[in-house]
């Protein structure tokens, strides 16, 4: 079987390393497979390093000429599902589609006919997938877990949570994600009234993140969605 993962997110989040862990898991077994992304996407780089193929396309509607037969098309965000759509009609190749978060999707009519052409649709968590079963008026399986393969050591867990007393904060997923929610922490700093703040005890390393809270006038403030404790 050859697998097609479609992801044409331009920065790399929880959705992209979600993606990767997949990818870095289906080529331990073997699995041939190929990603459809962004031209000089951090996921293209970080896919390629596993020696997967990769093929970046300028556009989520292009690249459809060169495509090569695969066995199914896994579309890992919302505009990857327009181009498995398309491949769909050319090809009659199945896809299924992952949602991560409980967005809501077009009302439009092209919108739900690509829901509705999908083999399957999953949603990483019991609200994602109501949310997609009320939108698209299918079934939706639910996917629990995404396994990292990463083993915890419960001593060290034990001694961050009582280094950290209080709340029970984790760390965010890597260090582009900790950079990005500092620099939307900065923002907020600037155009919103902090609420609360947790402060984190020194000494953590690590990618921890002082989760905290702020007021804003409208939600045109926000620059999109911002995954983390802000």
């Amino acid at each position: 079987m050859r697998i097609a993962h479609v992801n044409f997110a331009r920065g790399f989040r929880g959705g992209e390393r979600q993606t990767l862990n997949l990818i870095e898991g289906l080529a331990t077994q073997g699995v041939s497979q190929v990603l459809i992304c962004r031209s000089r996407s951090e996921l293209a780089r970080r896919v390629g390093a596993l020696g997967v193929a990769v093929r970046e396309v300028a556009h989520p509607l292009l690249g459809h000429l060169a495509s090569q037969q695969v066995d199914l098309i896994h579309v890992h965000e919302a505009r990857g599902a327009y181009w498995a759509c398309i491949e769909n009609k050319l090809r009659d190749t199945p896809y299924v589609i992952t949602r991560r978060i409980p967005n809501p999707i077009s009302a439009c009519r092209i919108t739900a006919a690509v829901y509705a052409g999908a083999a399957q649709l999953f949603g990483v968590s019991q609200d994602v997938s109501r949310h997609l079963s009320q939108r698209a008026g299918r079934p939706v399986q639910t996917i629990l877990s995404s396994s990292t393969g990463m083993k915890a050591d419960p001593g060290l867990v034990q001694e961050i949570r009582t280094r950290l007393g209080g709340p029970d904060i984790g760390p965010v997923i890597d260090k582009d994600a900790q950079a990005m929610l500092e620099r939307h922490a900065a923002l907020m700093d600037a155009e919103g009234k902090l609420l609360a703040r947790v402060d984190l005890p020194g000494g953590l390393g690590g990618t921890f993140f002082a989760p905290r809270a702020y007021e804003i006038k409208s939600i045109r403030q926000l620059p999109g969605e911002i995954f983390g404790p802000i």
